[in-house]
């Protein structure tokens, strides 16, 4: 069984190789390679809101099939295969993935809501978990009263996970229940391929476990701003661009976090920061990273903020000095308030964050 994953073009190409060689590392029966990326012109044929991918705000079911199904077209890629597309743009469920026959599209982004594993554990076990429900011919289009579909998570493969926390259940369990395993029997699905998927799970399994415990256990370095607003975790300097540098100091000083729509609100905390580190500071820098227009004179322009960016880039540094794991834990996080809306923030208490008076006043 050949399956080909590929991703849209937003999506981080290096996630999708991590992806790739994960699937890939488990022996088995399937067989997962890394598909080639459409062009930007062949995605804007398939689908004509992908000729800006960053106005979009999220794509139907519907269009993501359609999505699929035209990469698959495109590449002549056989009906007996599996094509999964992953993507960090949302769907309008808000699921996590869903699949069409064996047309499947995972969301790529967001996994740090849920658990501090690398994402790509997370991803892929939606792959897996898309295929294995395609394969028993499972209905998502009744999810109350489907009895292969658990409204209530019982750590089974097939649970719904409505509240979308729960899906640690299932990734810590790695479990078909037994009634989801004969419905695999009674749709002939090989025993070879069963035994593929459940390894592949196994393996996501180890991950989420291993790293639960080692989330309760580790004692976390503080994070330091000097007076010349120098970041030092423990006494391991983290080296950081001037903007990302602002960026960072400015959610350290706000650590319980900014609201994802009042970014632009905050730039006057932004500014002061870059005013103190900057020599000759530019007067459009942080208006550019936090808001949406720009105004030059009477002029105003909208633009598209550079703040992922640099958030990225924050992200960057930390993981080439702590590693992955434990920069999850000092990284600018998107995560839910208690509105269900989202909030940028640092994941640590007060007591780990020591910033320098200059840079308090």
């Amino acid at each position: 069984m050949n399956v080909h994953i590929t991703c849209t073009l937003e999506f981080s190409e290096r996630k999708l190789d991590e992806i790739v060689t994960l699937l890939s590392s488990i022996p088995g029966e399937i067989k997962f390679s890394k598909g080639k990326r459409l062009t930007p012109s062949q995605f804007k044929r398939i689908n004509a809101k992908l000729e800006d991918i960053n106005s979009i705000s999220g794509l139907t079911f519907e269009e993501y099939f359609d999505l699929v199904q035209g990469y698959r077209e495109t590449l002549v890629i056989s009906d007996n295969d599996f094509v999964i597309l992953i993507s960090s743009i949302r769907n309008t469920r808000n699921w996590f993935s869903a699949f069409n026959n064996r047309n499947i599209f995972v969301h790529g982004v967001e996994w740090d809501l849920f658990s501090n594993v690398d994402s790509k554990y997370g991803i892929a076990h939606q792959c897996v978990e898309n295929m294995f429900q395609s394969l028993i011919s499972l209905d998502i289009t009744d999810t109350y009263t489907n009895p292969y579909i658990h409204r209530t998570p019982i750590g089974c493969i097939n649970d719904y996970c409505g509240f979308k926390p729960d899906i640690i259940k299932k990734l810590q369990s790695a479990n078909i229940c037994n009634s989801c395993y004969e419905r695999s029997i009674k749709m002939g699905v090989s025993t070879f391929i069963m035994a593929h998927i459940v390894a592949i799970l196994e393996e996501i399994r180890k991950e989420f476990v291993v790293s639960r415990r080692f989330t309760n256990q580790v004692d976390l370095r503080k994070v330091r701003i000097d007076e010349m607003g120098n970041v030092l975790i423990g006494d391991k300097p983290i080296k950081m661009e001037i903007l990302p540098k602002v960026m960072y100091i400015g959610f350290l000083k706000n650590i319980k976090g900014i609201p994802s729509d009042q970014i632009c609100a905050f730039k006057s905390q932004f500014d002061k920061i870059y005013k103190l580190v900057k020599t000759n500071p530019d007067e459009y820098a942080v208006r550019k990273m936090c808001c949406n227009t720009i105004e030059y004179g009477n002029r105003v322009e909208q633009i598209r903020p550079t703040f992922h960016t640099y958030r990225t880039k924050i992200k960057e540094a930390l993981i080439k000095e702590l590693g992955e794991a434990i920069t999850n834990f000092y990284h600018v996080n998107l995560v839910e308030n208690q509105h269900g809306l989202g909030l940028y923030k640092i994941n640590l208490s007060i007591d780990k964050i020591d910033i320098d008076v200059r840079f308090l006043e």
